[in-house]
């Protein structure tokens, strides 16, 4: 009788082993189906993304081998964004009078010449700051902008074109300002004139900032461009127009050359440090009215159109289409001028709704004038000028400057050379 009870125990003992065993395995292959699942899902994941980043297709496009600006104007937003600001700027003055002998290979060598030539200056004075940083207001963003303005206009001669220097009580009509690209573009500063505006100028500036990897951002206020070295650390902005090194606060701005209002900011991002494609989109709106006044109507239309389409929040884009494709409408009356782009005055506190122009300011109610373009510095706010025999002592001998070090690389997939 115990025998059997003994041999029921011990079946049953091999029966419920036999169980735990069957129950052991259906949780290693439920757990073996759902790592497999997990893994194939990651898999197809980053499958698509390679394919996004890698191939053509509704989302993004390669880089062109060759620049111009309609291969400019393929690309997607965020690849914008990869861009050098000199190349977009370059790319926009494509056929526009004044830029017939532009080179895009020799005007990038030529920001990168620059480059190398104030980054030897720079690091040759770095003692300067090194051994009295209060001389630089204990601030290296401060040293730096004040070494590159300084190389730059000392050594190369770039300055404010004088011809494009206005008066508030004489200002020049827009058509005169949009004759020549080279006052607009940074083709002016890179070629043998080595001369530019407040279009320009703050472009040029950031551009060899870049190079030098300088946290150097385009900002506009109403009527003006300037710069802005920005970083967790410093901010500083660089009014790019003036004789030497000058630095406003952002307050000047707020009412110079124009008051801004809270809704402008916002409408059309003032005194705000631009991206990739908001500087695009205002290159393209300078370009929209250059070919304007080359009567080149509807090619006028289709920049300002791609400057939506790269800056859609930007409201003064669309405004300037409605006043092009308004004046296109009407026939051309001698002596009135088409008015200026946002980024250099109001389109809306000026703009005469019944009219479609801008109010004058002058008692020639003909003619339409842009603003001053040059700062008029403040007795309050002092001008901070380091021309080489003054603030600057005569450096030793300098070797050749190429042996020095090699050319500041580029961002990420900029300037493939045509």
């Amino acid at each position: 009788m115990a025998s059997k009870k003994r041999q029921r125990e011990i079946e049953r003992a091999e029966k419920e082993r036999e169980l735990e065993k069957a129950a052991s395995r259906r949780r290693r292959w439920i757990a073996f189906t759902i790592v497999s699942l997990l893994a194939a899902m990651v898999a197809v994941f980053v499958y698509r993304k390679d394919s996004a980043a890698s191939s053509p297709n509704e989302k993004t496009a390669p880089m062109p081998d060759k620049w111009t600006l309609s291969a400019l104007l393929k690309l997607k937003p965020h690849q914008i964004e990869e861009l050098d600001v000199a190349l977009l700027n370059l790319l926009c003055a494509e056929g526009l009078p004044g830029s017939e002998t532009l080179d895009l290979k020799k005007s990038l060598t030529a920001l990168d010449e620059m480059a190398q030539r104030v980054k030897v200056e720079t690091d040759r004075h770095l003692y300067r700051f090194t051994q009295n940083s209060a001389e630089f207001n204990h601030s290296e963003a401060d040293f730096r902008t004040v070494m590159m303005a300084t190389v730059l206009q000392q050594d190369f001669g770039i300055r404010y074109n004088p011809a494009r220097i206005a008066s508030p009580d004489n200002p020049e009509p827009t058509a005169v300002f949009y004759a020549n690209s080279k006052d607009f573009f940074i083709h002016g500063c890179t070629d043998s004139s080595r001369m530019g505006t407040c279009a320009s100028l703050p472009v040029f500036y950031t551009a060899i900032a870049r190079r030098l990897k300088y946290p150097l951002h385009v900002v506009a206020t109403k009527g003006h461009l300037f710069a802005r070295w920005q970083d967790d650390k410093e901010r500083l902005n660089l009014e790019a127009t003036s004789i030497g090194f000058t630095s406003y606060p952002d307050s000047k701005y707020h009412i110079w050359p124009y008051g801004v209002t809270a809704a402008e900011i916002a409408s059309s991002k003032y005194l705000q440090n631009m991206s990739a494609t908001e500087e695009l989109g205002t290159f393209l709106s300078i370009r929209a009215f250059a070919l304007f006044a080359a009567k080149r109507h509807h090619e006028a239309i289709e920049a300002i159109d791609a400057a939506i389409r790269f800056a859609p929040h930007i409201e003064a884009h669309r405004i300037v289409k409605t006043l092009l494709a308004r004046q296109m409408t009407r026939t051309e009356i001698p002596g009135v001028y088409l008015p200026p782009p946002p980024h250099l005055r109001s389109l809306v506190d000026d703009l005469d709704m019944r009219t479609g122009k801008l109010r004058p300011r002058s008692t020639d109610k003909n003619v339409i004038y842009l603003p001053p373009q040059i700062p008029d510095p403040e007795r309050s706010i002092k001008p901070h000028l380091y021309p080489y025999g003054g603030l600057l002592p005569t450096p030793p001998p300098l070797p050749p400057i190429r042996s020095n070090f090699p050319l500041p690389q580029h961002q990420k997939n900029i300037n493939p050379r045509p």
